[in-house]
C-alpha cells in the first residue's frame, strides 16, 4: 500500500511538473518547448540581472522528479530591458 502511494505520488508531481510550462530558478526563467524531449528556452525573470551572466547548457527542475532540461534556445527579446548586463553566455550545443 505504501509503495503504491509514493508510485502515485511520483506519477501525479511528474504530471504536474509537465503541465507547468515555465519555470524560474536563479533570475533565469525556463519555457518548456517540448515535454518529450525536456527541452527549454531561457529568458529573463527581472531586468535586475547585472555584469556577466552564463545561462547553463541544461537545468534540473524539479529537484524531486530529477527531470533534466536542456535549454535549446534564447528568444531575441529575452533579456531586453536588462541594461546593467555586460555580457551573455550562451552554452554550446
Amino acid at each position: 500500500m505504501k509503495r503504491l502511494f509514493i508510485t502515485l505520488s511520483f506519477i501525479v508531481l511528474a504530471i504536474a511538473t509537465a503541465l507547468a510550462q515555465s519555470f524560474t530558478i536563479d533570475d533565469l526563467t525556463y519555457t518548456i518547448t517540448d515535454v518529450e524531449n525536456h527541452y527549454v528556452s531561457v529568458s529573463k525573470s527581472s531586468t535586475t540581472l547585472s555584469g556577466k551572466l552564463e545561462i547553463p547548457s541544461q537545468i534540473k527542475y524539479p529537484e524531486v522528479t530529477g527531470i533534466t532540461y536542456t535549454v535549446t534556445s534564447v528568444p531575441a527579446n529575452a533579456f531586453t530591458g536588462c541594461t546593467e548586463l555586460t555580457s551573455i553566455i550562451v552554452p554550446n550545443r
